[in-house]
Parts: C-alpha cells; sequence; structure tokens
C-alpha cells in the first residue's frame, strides 16, 4: 500500500480456485480502479482514477504529470511482474472513467467525464470545448503500441551517399517490448531502448532499399516502413577510345567525344572550340560539332552530383587551312566542253602538302600532282554535270569545282517516212520535211532547189516551199552552236513532168521490185503506154502493155527515174541502184 488507498489487480484460477497473481496498482495518495479488459495474450488493461503525482507511469506516457484528480490506464504483462504502459488521462481538475474497450489491433477506447476545461481534444473531432455544467462526458482512443516518427520529417525516406553516414532515423514508441529490423542497407543499423528506435551508419552498397521495423508488445505486432536510397559516388569514364586528345583541321566534324557518367545531375563545359558543344544526356556526355576557329584548345568538364564533384580535361587541336590558289586563270576550275573534247588545264598551287586526292572527275580527264602543283586535264568520254573535289593530303584544305560534258547535237527527221528523199513536179509544192533537233543552237540548210527555203525555230527545222527548177538536189544540214560536226543529207527530185497538168489520181497499175537493180515489172489492170524518164525530163523509153510484162534495163544508169501512164498522166518514182 503506497497511499491512502490503492487500486489492485487480482487473477484467480476458476479451475484450482488458487491466486495466479495479485498486485497493487497505486502512488502516495488515493486511486480507484474503475475498469479492467484482457487481450487474447493475457494482458490486462486497468482503468480508474487517481490523485497521486507517484503513481507508475512508463517513459512512453501519452501524459507523464498529475494535473489534479486524473484519469489513468495501466497495461500490465500477463503475469503481473511488470507495466508495459502506464499514462495518465486528464486536465487541471477532476476526470473519472466508467469503461473500457479493446478492438481487434487493441487500440484501447476509454469513456468516461470530467470537469477540466483543458481536457486534451483532438483537432476535427466532435466537440473540442467543455459546454459547461458539473461535467462533461468524453471518450478517448489510444494506441498502446505504436511508432512515432521523431526525426526530422523526410529522414524515414531518405537518400545518401555510399560510404557516408545516413541522417539517424528515430522513432518514439508506446507498449513497445522487442524490435526487429529487416532490409536495411550493409553498414546500417537498427537499436531499439528506452522506447527509443534509432536507424544509424554508414551504407557500403549502392541501392534501394525497403525496409521493415517490427514492433511488438509480446502479443501483438504493428510494421512501420521506409526507405533509404544509396547513391553511388561520382564517376565518369571515356567510351570513345583515344577521342580526348585529338587533332582536326578546321571545318572538319569532331570525332564524337563520348562519356559515361554516374550519379552526375550537373555539368558545366569550358575551354571547347567555337563551333563545337557538349551535351548531357542524364548517364552520358558528348562533345560534337565542327570548329570554326583554328588553334589548340583544353578543354575541362565539371561534374556534380549529391555524391561529389569530379572533372575531366582533354585537348583538341584545330589546325588552320593550307593554301589552296587557282592559277590557271577565273573561271577555268568551271567550265563546260564537248564530249570527246579536251578540256582547259585547271592548275591549283598548293601549300604544306604532301599530296591530294580529287574526286569526281569524269572519265578521260585526270589529275596530276607534282611540287605543290596540281595540274587538272584530258578529255572526257562522258557526258554529265561533275562536281569535282580537292582534298589535301598531310594538311588541311579542300576545294571543289564542275566541269560539264555536254553531248554532241542530234538531227532527227521528224516528219513521215521518205519526206526526206522525194520526188515532187516543178512549180508544185513539195511535202514539208521536219526534223527536231538537240544540243544546238541554229542550223544551215544547202543545196536546197530554188523556190524551198529552210528556218530553223526553237530546234525543229522547216524544209518548204515550191520549187522552180528541176533536176535532183541534194541538200545538207549543219548543226551550229552545238557539240559535234553534226550534218544530214536528204534529196528533193524536181521532175519537169511533161505534158502532165492534170495527172489523174486513180491507181490501177505498179512497179515493182523499187529500188531495184535495173530489173522490174510493170503490171497493169488495163493495156497501156508508159514513158520512162530521167529527173532532167529526158525520155529513155517507151512501152505498150497489154497484161502484166517485166522490162529488163541494162544502160541505165544508177539514179531516180519516173515511169508515167500516157492515158492517165500518173506518174510514180523508180530508183535503180
Amino acid at each position: 500500500l503506497s497511499g491512502g488507498e490503492d487500486a489492485f489487480v487480482t487473477k484467480i484460477s476458476t479451475l484450482s480456485k488458487w491466486l495466479v497473481y495479485s498486485t497493487y496498482i497505486g502512488g502516495g495518495n488515493y486511486e480507484y480502479g474503475r475498469s479492467i479488459k484482457v487481450d487474447n495474450c493475457g494482458n490486462a488493461y486497468i482503468l480508474g482514477s487517481t490523485s497521486s503525482t507517484n503513481y507508475d507511469i512508463t517513459p512512453d506516457a501519452y501524459q507523464t504529470t498529475c494535473q489534479g484528480y486524473d484519469a489513468f490506464i495501466t497495461k500490465l504483462n500477463p503475469t503481473a511482474t511488470s507495466i508495459i504502459y502506464s499514462t495518465y488521462i486528464g486536465g487541471d481538475n477532476y476526470e473519472n472513467i466508467s469503461n473500457v474497450a479493446l478492438d481487434n489491433d487493441n487500440n484501447v477506447y476509454i469513456v468516461g467525464y470530467t470537469q477540466s476545461t483543458n481536457f486534451d481534444t483532438t483537432a476535427g473531432s466532435y466537440q473540442t470545448q467543455f459546454e459547461g455544467g458539473l461535467y462533461d462526458g468524453f471518450i478517448s482512443k489510444l494506441n498502446i503500441l505504436s511508432a512515432t516518427l521523431f526525426s526530422s520529417q523526410g529522414t524515414d525516406n531518405q537518400s545518401a551517399c555510399v560510404n557516408s553516414p545516413i541522417t539517424n532515423i528515430t522513432y518514439k514508441t508506446e507498449g513497445v517490448t522487442n524490435v526487429t529490423f529487416n532490409g536495411l542497407p550493409n553498414g546500417v543499423n537498427g537499436n531499439f531502448s528506452n522506447q527509443t528506435i534509432l536507424i544509424s551508419g554508414v551504407p557500403t552498397v549502392v541501392g534501394t532499399y525497403n525496409y521493415t521495423i517490427t514492433i511488438t508488445d509480446g502479443c501483438n505486432t504493428k510494421n512501420i516502413t521506409g526507405t533509404i536510397t544509396i547513391m553511388p559516388p561520382i564517376s565518369a569514364s571515356l567510351a570513345s577510345a583515344a577521342t580526348d586528345n585529338q587533332t582536326i583541321c578546321i571545318y572538319t566534324s569532331l570525332t564524337d567525344i563520348v562519356y559515361t557518367t554516374a550519379g552526375v545531375n550537373n555539368v558545366v563545359f569550358s575551354g571547347l572550340p567555337s563551333g563545337v558543344y557538349g551535351v548531357f544526356n542524364g548517364d552520358s556526355i558528348i562533345i560534337s560539332g565542327i570548329p570554326n576557329v583554328s588553334g589548340p584548345y583544353n578543354y575541362s568538364i565539371t561534374l556534380t552530383g549529391p555524391c561529389g564533384t569530379q572533372t575531366l580535361t582533354g585537348v583538341i587541336n584545330v589546325t588552320p587551312e593550307n593554301q589552296i590558289t587557282l592559277t590557271s586563270g577565273a573561271g577555268s576550275n568551271n567550265q563546260t566542253v564537248c564530249i570527246n573534247t579536251s578540256i582547259s588545264n585547271i592548275i591549283y598551287t598548293i601549300s604544306g602538302a604532301s599530296g591530294v586526292n580529287v574526286s569526281g572527275l569524269p572519265t578521260g580527264v585526270s589529275a596530276t600532282f607534282v611540287s605543290g602543283v596540281l595540274i587538272i586535264s584530258g578529255t572526257p568520254t562522258e557526258e554529265g554535270e561533275f562536281s569535282y573535289i580537292v582534298n589535301l593530303q598531310g594538311a588541311c584544305g579542300s576545294t571543289m569545282g564542275t566541269i560539264t560534258v555536254n553531248p554532241n547535237s542530234t538531227v532527227t527527221l521528224n516528219s513521215a517516212a521518205g519526206t526526206d528523199s522525194q520526188t515532187v513536179c516543178i512549180n508544185t509544192p513539195i511535202n514539208n520535211i521536219i526534223y527536231t533537233t538537240s544540243g544546238a543552237t541554229g542550223a544551215t540548210v544547202s543545196g536546197l532547189p530554188a523556190g524551198v527555203n529552210a528556218t530553223y525555230v526553237s530546234g525543229v527545222i522547216l524544209i518548204s516551199g515550191t520549187p522552180t527548177e528541176s533536176g535532183t538536189f541534194e541538200y545538207t544540214i549543219s548543226l551550229t552552236g552545238g557539240c559535234g560536226n553534226i550534218t544530214q543529207i536528204g534529196t528533193i527530185i524536181v521532175s519537169t513532168c511533161n505534158s502532165i497538168n492534170n495527172p489523174q489520181t486513180s491507181i490501177n497499175w505498179q512497179i515493182y521490185p523499187n529500188p531495184n537493180n535495173g530489173q522490174f515489172v510493170i503490171e497493169t489492170v488495163e493495156p497501156g503506154e508508159f514513158e520512162l524518164m530521167d529527173v532532167t525530163g529526158k525520155k529513155w523509153n517507151t512501152y505498150k502493155i497489154e497484161s502484166t510484162r517485166c522490162e529488163v534495163i541494162d544502160n541505165l544508169p544508177a539514179g531516180v527515174y519516173t515511169i508515167r501512164n500516157v492515158e492517165s498522166g500518173m506518174v510514180k518514182k523508180m530508183i535503180i541502184k
């Protein structure tokens, strides 16, 4: 007995009728036990009222001091040999407890009445103020088995560098008798003492660790979880071998310099040549570009991250261009020639190069380089536009030009076949003779009979007119302004057509073969008389034919002749080879 009146708890076996345990509960003044509940593990929850300021209170108690005549709740272990949890509940006046209940998680629900105007209430509860009168009732819920983060907010979900101490993680507990830890990083440990959980240490392995803390009161358990992410130290390594110290020509693409990184969240580049840039992609760095200023460049890359800094260095030597001078005259590097015609020599003087590489020349054109002089010469044998490039060897620089090789001009008969070798009567219009051309800018036509003319418009030659003289006229077309010595020959035979004024158009006879070698057949369906004449109008023979007849002529020279049917006046041309 510790005071005027103590509460007590007694357990009696219903089988043996013996006392299992019995104990005082009290301080130096008055205690009154009001209610009791026992959980599934045999822990006893005793509720009552006390005026003792030295009532047994555990360090993790919700309220550790008596402010008047307060309620209390005390949790005994199954043998009543120790107090698991004990706390005052009350304000600065009078509190009394009427009953207690437990839920499946062993949260404690208590009901009672109070005269205290400062009795603790929770924000948002049904009634947060004492409303007057002699007493107000109250209901309170206590989580006797609990763990609350006591260290700074976020320490239970933190990132730390490998081989560096984590920020200590601290939990304050209530009603806990034992704690187990799972999932902590190597080098990090958990400790439990005096209702305090402490997680601390130096992690040694990179990774993400989802840890679990299991608390128990010897019967019930609860889990508290958190995450510790262990980050690697900052690191970077060259992934593109031997590219961090390179020499290149100005205006030439840099070979990409690539680094792989870890633990980096910011990168600063300095000392790169103009035209060259660095890019950070989270886990890699790429330096690329085309330098446009010559000189040596000692570059540096400063890496920063949550776990340190690192500096990378390298050298980019940008060599200026060597001098390439065209000495064969302005414009000679860009020329137009005809196919199978020699180009004008293209000559460059070059300083500082050990050799050259010339690409893109047409077939038949080649380059020679001797003692700093480059000569491009030859006769192109293929048509087209050829853009050539001169690249220096053992030095920096390049130049380019164009050789355009035009094809030979062409002339093609576009009017009906045979119009370029026709026979007409004098003072009768010829059938138009039309040619199309390519590659030429003009044409001359010679050998036409009087009265027949030629015109050239937009690549088309038109020969037309009415001949006023008889004879055989072999005309020649010569193209101008293009490539090649291109000519075309044709024949116009102008016959006098003696006594033929109104030839009939009915066809009732024929000659075959035509052309022939002097042996031919005149075939007629009606008897008739036929005259053989040359282009001058000279009559060579007259044939009177009753039916099909074969005439063999041995004394006629090769040439163009006409055969006229006397009765109809119809004239046909015949060629003897």
